[in-house]
């Protein structure tokens, strides 16, 4: 992974709105199994079920099943369970769309956008209230 995707990553656990989830990969290869209501993981790695990963851990948004999550998580924090990613190939960039409050106003459009997925889920969960 990159230094890009790490500093990424970094933002990523920083936000208010972070949190494990079964499903996402560790930048370590490790798979969260399971994240208890007191927070400790339970992850899979080859040979040694039952392990959990380090506090410092980060998660690999290069994985399909971590960006999934994180979309989950965004769509938490932005309080709309229909936000989701979107691409335009006339631009290209990456959006999120959510509905969210803007002075005042409910409105639905675009609630983040970068040059990548991982990069526009991560604004937008640094952008959510």
């Amino acid at each position: 992974m990159t230094d890009e995707m790490i500093a990424l990553a970094r933002r990523a656990v920083a936000c208010k709105g972070w949190r494990w989830m079964a499903g996402m990969l560790t930048l370590d290869g490790d798979r969260i199994l399971r994240v208890d209501d007191d927070g400790y993981k339970f992850a899979w790695r080859k040979y040694n079920f039952a392990y959990s990963p380090p506090a410092d851990a980060l998660p690999d948004l290069e994985d399909p099943a971590t960006l999934g999550c994180l979309l989950e998580l965004v769509r938490r924090a932005v309080s709309d369970p229909n936000a989701y990613v979107d691409y335009s190939f006339s631009e290209p960039t990456w959006y999120v769309n959510a509905r969210y409050e803007y002075e005042g106003r409910d409105v639905l459009g675009v609630f983040a956008q970068a040059d990548t997925e991982a990069e526009a889920l991560v604004a937008a969960l640094e952008a959510a209230p």
